[in-house]
């Protein structure tokens, strides 16, 4: 076994490695947000969210309030969905904008998000709407963005506008029966 021609190639391997690594930008967050990035560039965000955040300047904070959610303030506000904000959010399976004192009604005319069904008779709005939708190919399964608008309610009231990138279901369950 020859030493040397290893180390040689477990460097290259690792140069090759870290020069293909990607940093993210604010950029790439904001498009992961507002629905206009991919599903490939938001699974590599979200894989490592917590590194990729600290790294853009957010720092995790906590809200006994809002269990189910995971909040992340900057001190730098970044604009999103035309509205400037210095938090977000990972809530449910998305990236979401952080609003205080919003008109949810307005946000919701403005994106054409209609108030779901199954909770319209509830005091808070919740509502979904698709606006793209990745089709499948020989290697992925069909992929819809949908931009989610959520009134969380509270002592610390918030809107949560951001979008989740969901693979098709019935793909997805006819796969696993194949």
């Amino acid at each position: 076994m020859d030493f040397p021609k290893i180390y040689k190639f477990l460097s290259a391997t690792f140069l090759l490695l870290s020069s293909t690594s990607y940093a993210f930008e604010i950029n790439d967050l904001k498009k992961i947000i507002e629905c206009q990035s991919d599903q490939e560039t938001y699974t590599s965000f979200a894989s490592e969210y917590d590194e990729n955040l600290s790294a853009l300047g957010f720092k995790r904070i906590e809200d006994s309030d809002q269990p189910f959610i995971y909040l992340y303030k900057t001190n730098q506000p970044i604009e999103l969905f035309g509205l400037k904000t210095n938090e977000i959010a990972l809530a449910g399976q998305g990236i979401t904008a952080v609003f205080r004192n919003v008109n949810v009604q307005q946000l919701s005319k403005k994106f054409n998000i209609p108030q779901h069904p199954d909770f319209k008779t509830l005091p808070f709005f919740r509502g979904v709407r698709t606006v793209k939708t990745e089709p499948a190919t020989a290697d992925s399964f069909t992929v819809y963005h949908n931009l989610n608008l959520s009134e969380m309610t509270g002592k610390s009231p918030m809107t949560l506008l951001g979008c989740t990138y969901e693979t098709d279901r019935e793909e997805m369950e006819k796969m696993l029966k194949e």
